[in-house]
Order: C-alpha cells, then structure tokens, then sequence
C-alpha cells in the first residue's frame, strides 16, 4: 500500500512495488490513496485580503461557499450554488445560505484552483468502476479522476477497496455527502448522487445539530486516523 508517510518516490503498478526514501516495498497488492496536492488551495483561502471567490472547478464550491458563510464578510461568495448536486440540493442550499447572511457577487477576484495530482503522478488516475486499475492494484480517494475532493467520499473509496480485496470486486457508487452550516448555528446534511449520472437527492432540514455534529466527526476521524466504523451506514 502506498503511503505520503513513507516519502513516496516512484510507484510501478505492473510490480506492485513502490519505491520510497527508505528503499522498495513489494505486495500482493497496491492501493493507492496519494491523496491530492491542496496547497495552493489553502494559500487562497488564507488570503488575509479576502474579496469575492470563485472556484475553478464547479465540484469545489462546496468548500467556498463553506467558507464565504463562516468568514463574517470577508469573503462573498460567487457560485451555482451546488446545482450540480441537483435542483433539491441547490434550493436547500441557496435557503441555508439567505438565511445565514451569505453575501454573493458577481465577478471573482479570487479563483480556488483545482488540487493538483500527488507526486509521483502528473494527472489523476481513471480507474473502471470497481476503483480497480490493474491486477492487484486500485486507487481510493483524491488522487482518483475528476469529481468533489472531500473526506467522506475518500473514505468510502477505501473501504470498498479493502471489501474487493477481502471478498471479491464489486461497483463503487459514488455519493457526495456533506454537511453544510451556517454562522447562524443551522445546517443541513446533503447526499446526492447527481454528478455520477444518478438521480438521488436528499437534503435534512435545517437543523441546530448538523454544526455540532460536523465538528463531532472532524475530531472523530482525526482520533480514528480516518477510519468510518459504524458512521459508514449513515
């Protein structure tokens, strides 16, 4: 398995042997789960100026607009919003946001661009739709393909991979599940299949719980190293 911890250097799929700073690591099989290169991503969201903030690719505005809510002004926020989720999705998100004092505009003088593939890659691996991209070798999470970059869908990749190796290759269904919130203390929990082809849209109402329960799984997963447990059928 290939990990950004081992300082990752070169990865031969057709060996499954990858070479890191501390020598080769050869296996019965290769997952790889490189991530993607977000740094540039923070530097504008860093931005101390602030402005009006676009994105790049549609399937980040997700995290601008999560920060346009959340910045007391600093930010306004210039996007669909969400409509690539579904027109449910958006309405609902749209509510949230007049709700909790969003402020748009009309011409970005900020760009969120898209995170980069890991090193060693250059582009973004495409594997077919059980993640499998050769004998004994699949990809999980950020470093797979166009699509939302977000935590939840990585993890979902990883677990389907663990299960196509334990028990046999089956299809990954891709489903964008987030939870969004406003500084008002409302939020809204989102899964939409939409952006894969399919036609699911389901959206909680507005409730007080969803911010406490964003901050409740992100000190979750840090202390559980990424592991879903039980949170995986929610």
């Amino acid at each position: 398995m290939a990990s950004g911890r081992l300082g990752v250097e070169d990865v031969d799929e057709s060996s499954i042997t990858v070479k890191t700073e501390d020598g080769y690591i050869q296996g019965d099989y290769m997952v790889i789960a490189l991530g993607c290169d977000k740094s540039d991503q923070v530097r504008v969201i860093l931005d101390e100026k602030g402005g009006c903030i676009g994105t790049e690719s549609e399937f980040d505005e997700y995290i601008t607009l999560q920060v346009s809510l959340l910045s007391k002004g600093k930010f306004k926020y210039h996007g669909s919003p969400l409509s690539w989720l579904g027109r449910r999705v958006s309405q609902a998100v749209e509510e949230l946001a007049t709700s909790g004092g969003l402020r748009t505009c009309e011409t970005p003088n900020l760009i969120l661009p898209k995170c980069k593939p890991p090193a060693p890659y250059h582009t973004f691996l495409k594997p077919g739709n059980t993640l499998k991209l050769s004998e004994g070798v699949f990809a999980a999470g950020d470093v797979v393909g166009e699509g939302p970059k977000l935590g939840e869908l990585s993890m979902r990749m990883g677990i389907h991979v663990a299960n196509s190796i334990a028990k046999g290759e089956s299809e990954f269904k891709p489903l964008f599940i987030y939870i969004l919130y406003s500084p008002k203390g409302r939020g809204i929990r989102v899964k939409s299949d939409v952006p894969w082809g399919g036609r699911r849209e389901e959206v909680s109402p507005q409730s007080w719980v969803y911010p406490y329960m964003k901050e409740f799984l992100y000190r979750y997963y840090l202390m559980r190293r990424g592991r879903m447990g039980l949170l995986k059928y929610l």
